[in-house]
């Protein structure tokens, strides 16, 4: 039993087609992220929100896509966070996708 449904690729890795939306409120501001999910991988990913930008976060938006919708492997494709949105910080922003 954990062999095989423990593993990332039966619970998360032969996932159907999804589509989610994640809203967090942050100390600087609301985060809505909307994003496709195929195979246990995210796509067509959005991020918006009332929080101060440094710069346009369609980059950062971008980096999401095609990144395995695990933990660590969100937080990574948003490691630099920060230099989008004024406040933020990769883990609190990749925990919201789970909680």
């Amino acid at each position: 039993v954990e062999e095989k449904y423990s593993l990332y690729e039966w619970n998360i890795g032969k996932s159907p087609k999804g589509k989610n939306k994640m809203q967090e409120k942050f100390p600087f501001g609301i985060v809505e992220i909307t994003f496709d999910t195929e195979n246990g991988k995210i796509f067509n990913a959005e991020i918006t929100g009332d929080f101060f930008s440094l710069q346009d976060v369609k980059p950062l938006s971008e980096k999401l896509n095609g990144v395995p919708f695990t933990f660590d492997g969100i937080k990574n494709a948003i490691s630099d966070v920060d230099k989008y949105i004024v406040g933020a910080n990769a883990s609190d922003l990749a925990k919201a996708f789970f909680d």
